[in-house]
């Protein structure tokens, strides 16, 4: 369609259509595409990431879905018996609305894409179990597809394998192995970083497939696409605490990390995505916060007093509070009055006396914030 074919069919004057285009090609530049004489160009890879994105991602995903997805072309089946993967319904949806594109977009591919193939990562991955696997995939059920057409696919499906929780994590990863990825190396320093200061018990392989994926997506393709999920859980990245933040500063300052002098939009996604991963683990740090209460309540409200402490600091921290004993040890003392006999005491000492003042808790959640993240012990060295 040309810029004057599609004036008309919006109803809109050329130099509105050619405003228009310049403004859609400002939000594609972050993907590495551009609209530019009536076609979208890019790498196919970066063509099917932003498309596949902007379907599963759009709010009519239904409507979209029903209109494009034909089946999972055989595609759980084949998963199931030659990947030794049991694929979900979501994971079912995303591959078969991934391979509709392809078929969809089949002759574009044909006319196009498949001529910018002869890369470097190309003729790595061709190497890989996964790809031959995929190969034999596509040829059996896909026999239009002549040989080249065949390896391209496989190609394209494969970048979206590793860059998207479809099959089994640990088939992905170690049949996906080629000479110069740096996502392993780079998944093995930050699994160490965020195990050194997280107790991650049961939920590490979770972690671990989440980094993963994440890592993959940010080294083999660009663009950040926020889903609408995503959006509605800005809050829990903004309540990140200062050990959080110091976590993902030495995340981010891994030699490894600094050579791929990212641009500002990836760190920030990568940042966005450390956050989302740490959020339900931050009551998991690796150092116990002790915590003793002196307080001159009745016994009874007192130790109601020092659980409703344990429950506020919980959801956040790893915290133990207890009545204050003097020869036990205390990173802080918490006490609801203020007396000069309190000055002798080794640990910091915060005053609170009712925790149904919103600052009181404010100023609790803070004390605790700020000794963890003074307890923070990073492993690179200077």
């Amino acid at each position: 369609m040309t810029r004057e074919e599609a004036a008309r069919s919006l109803n809109i004057s050329l130099t509105s259509t050619n405003k228009l285009i310049g403004e859609c090609n400002g939000l594609l530049r972050e993907f590495n595409l551009e609209i530019k004489q009536n076609m979208l160009r890019g790498t196919g890879s970066q063509f099917f990431y932003f498309y596949f994105n902007f379907y599963w991602n759009n709010h009519a995903k239904g409507t979209a879905l029903r209109k494009l997805v034909i089946s999972d072309h055989g595609f759980k089946a084949y998963a199931k018996e030659k990947l030794g993967s049991q694929l979900s319904i979501i994971q079912n949806d995303q591959i078969s609305l991934w391979l509709s594109l392809l078929s969809n977009k089949h002759e574009l591919i044909q006319t196009y894409f498949s001529k910018q193939r002869a890369s470097m990562l190309f003729l790595e991955v061709k190497v890989t179990p996964l790809y031959q696997a995929l190969t034999n995939y596509f040829k059996q059920n896909w026999i239009f597809l002549d040989h080249d057409l065949v390896e391209y696919y496989s190609y394209l499906t494969f970048i979206f394998l590793n860059t998207h929780n479809i099959i089994s994590y640990p088939v992905t990863e170690i049949n996906s192995l080629f000479k110069h990825s740096k996502c392993q190396q780079l998944l093995e320093q930050i699994t160490t970083i965020l195990t050194n200061s997280y107790n991650f018990n049961n939920d590490f392989n979770a972690l671990r497939s989440s980094l993963y994926f994440t890592i993959n997506k940010l080294l083999l393709l660009d663009g950040y696409y926020y889903s609408n999920n995503i959006l509605n859980l800005e809050a829990k990245k903004e309540a990140s605490q200062p050990f959080e933040e110091k976590v993902i500063a030495e995340i981010l300052n891994i030699p490894l990390a600094q050579s791929f002098k990212l641009d500002p939009y990836k760190l920030q996604a990568i940042r966005d995505n450390l956050k989302m991963m740490i959020y339900p683990h931050k009551n998991m740090k690796r150092r116990c916060i002790s915590i003793g209460v002196v307080s001159q309540l009745p016994i009874a409200t007192r130790y109601a007093y020092i659980t409703e402490i344990q429950n506020i600091l919980s959801k956040g921290h790893n915290i133990s509070v207890n009545d204050y004993l003097e020869q036990a040890h205390y990173d802080l003392v918490i006490a609801d009055f203020n007396l000069q006999d309190l000055a002798s005491f080794k640990a910091p000492i915060l005053y609170l006396d009712d925790l149904e003042v919103p600052n009181n808790v404010k100023l609790l959640e803070d004390a605790v914030s700020k000794l963890e993240s003074e307890m923070y012990q990073p492993l690179l060295l200077n």
